[in-house]
């Protein structure tokens, strides 16, 4: 939608200056904040912004407050990008380096750090990206002689097992020799591909065939779409906003935060998009009125992404909480070439 020049700027004052005061504002600040425009022209813009669903009149005799189009059109149009000191990327990295003691829960520290320095809710998952990529198997014989554990490794540090039995057992050196063919495609980066040629050129006759078949629908799996431990630290944050003092909205918003598959459905990133900001409406959630979802993702492995989120009322500073999410996406991605180096020794 286009607006006039006059009328951009004025929504902006009104969205920033809501942002900052969490009060309605009228016609004599906006006009003092801008200068050249006199506060019964301001008046004429506001009434054209609330007749256009900008701005909303929450009492008769009030001023305006931001609508979620206006604050969407701020995010889109209107907002300047808000530059990150060198301090405050230091303090990032001191914050994560404090909590590189402890690899398996940085997942968790990470939702941690983004609340304390958002002063909102902060939200750590993985989601897998496509089909687990493999770098290392190992079948370890059970009781019976006829049943193998299979245990293989992702190229994320993942662990993924599976029984498989047979209907005769197979020698120890068979089975050697096979492990080491197929570790040795896996390094390689080997793909589906390449392991259904290998079975289409083996002999149903050889004795590790019906091994081979099991093991290589494993590992040549369909996709797996899911999030893993979500966590979400800083939800009682949420009650110092003025926007969930009010009525049940606070209630609303922590039933639906308690629901991983929530969480997970809201934050879906749009392509080419480093960071996503998504405002009631526009998260698909009637409960959600008043609520802003900004996220964004990070490499964890060649099959699995990290999501980095923030949830708050819409009168937040997106610029800011943008900027902040950013630079920690790029700290903490930066850090996980260590991490998984650390996992495969």
């Amino acid at each position: 939608m286009e607006l006039p020049e006059r009328k951009k700027n004025v929504l902006k004052a009104i969205v920033e200056n809501y942002i900052l005061t969490a009060e309605p504002q009228g016609s004599k600040s906006i006009a003092s904040e801008l200068g050249s425009v006199s506060p019964a022209t301001i008046r004429h813009d506001m009434s054209d912004l609330e007749e256009m669903g900008f701005l909303e009149k929450p009492h008769v005799s009030a001023g305006r407050v931001p609508s979620s189009l206006a604050y969407r059109f701020y995010v889109d149009e209107l907002m300047d990008r808000y530059n990150d000191t060198a301090h405050e990327i230091e303090q990032l990295q001191t914050l994560l380096e404090s909590k590189m003691a402890d690899l398996d829960n940085i997942a968790q520290s990470a939702s941690q750090i983004l609340s304390e320095i958002t002063n909102y809710a902060g939200i750590s998952f993985k989601r897998r990206i496509g089909a687990p990529v493999f770098k290392k198997i190992q079948l370890m014989p059970l009781d019976n002689g006829r049943s193998y554990a299979l245990i293989a490794v992702t190229t994320s540090s993942e662990v993924r097992s599976k029984v498989i039995n047979l209907e005769r057992p197979v020698s120890d050196s068979e089975i050697d020799v096979f492990i080491n063919s197929v570790n040795k495609m896996l390094k390689e980066r080997a793909s589906k591909e390449v392991f259904d040629a290998v079975r289409q050129i083996m002999s149903p006759l050889d004795a590790v065939y019906p091994l081979a078949v099991k093991v290589f629908d494993f590992i040549s799996a369909a996709p797996d779409n899911r999030h893993e431990n979500i966590y979400i630290e800083g939800t009682t944050k949420l009650l110092t906003q003025p926007e969930f003092q009010k009525n049940d909205r606070a209630l609303k918003l922590f039933e639906f935060l308690s629901k991983s598959e929530n969480i997970s459905s809201v934050a879906t990133p749009s392509e080419g998009k480093l960071v996503n900001i998504k405002i009631s409406p526009q998260t698909q959630v009637g409960e959600l009125s008043d609520t802003a979802f900004v996220f964004t993702t990070y490499d964890m492995g060649e099959d699995v992404q990290g999501v980095l989120g923030v949830v708050g009322p819409s009168r937040m500073d997106y610029a800011e909480v943008a900027a902040k999410l950013e630079a920690f996406a790029k700290t903490l991605g930066k850090f996980y070439p260590v991490i998984n180096e650390h996992n495969d020794n």
